[in-house]
């Protein structure tokens, strides 16, 4: 499923201050990208529009599916339009499978409650990724009311349906 949306007004996130710093220039084949943490929660890499300076730019978040990674949507990136400031966000929690990769939370395999999300991490990730969405547009040149976020699979779809 892919999910498509613009970002909801007032959100305002209930969460402890996460601060840290890092940036490292990496590409992506071929496409410059920026892996850092902007005193947020979530690690993510940016494609920086085109035509950068101090300008605000519409931005889309990207969200992955179960069981990827931030580089996972970053494939459609020179497809989209170059105005685009893209980040592209790591799922908080790590799968513990063989598979590996990061998922928004775990779903219940047992029960009545088999295929329903563990509360839990649903309510973590979504916090989350309220805050860094505020992060996003205090930290990067973003105009605020143009922000979108794109997701595939299930895990993006439901964690930002409360958004």
């Amino acid at each position: 499923m892919i999910y498509f949306a613009p970002i909801a007004k007032g959100i305002s996130p209930n969460l402890d201050n996460w601060h840290a710093t890092c940036q490292n220039e990496i590409s992506f084949e071929g496409t410059p990208m920026q892996q850092r943490l902007i005193s947020s929660n979530l690690v993510h890499k940016v494609r920086q529009p085109a035509e950068s300076g101090t300008k605000s730019h519409p931005a889309l978040i990207l969200l992955h599916g179960m069981g990827t990674s931030e580089d996972d949507l970053l494939k459609i990136a020179d497809y989209l339009p170059s105005n685009l400031f893209i980040v592209s966000t790591r799922a908080p929690f790590k799968i513990a499978s063989a598979s590996g990769g990061y998922t928004w939370y775990d779903v219940s395999d047992i029960g009545k409650d088999i295929g329903l999300p563990h509360p839990q991490q649903f309510e973590q990730s979504h916090s989350r990724l309220v805050q860094f969405i505020l992060d996003v547009k205090k930290h990067y040149p973003v105009n605020s009311r143009r922000m979108f976020l794109f997701g595939f699979s299930i895990d993006p779809d439901s964690v930002t349906s409360r958004s």
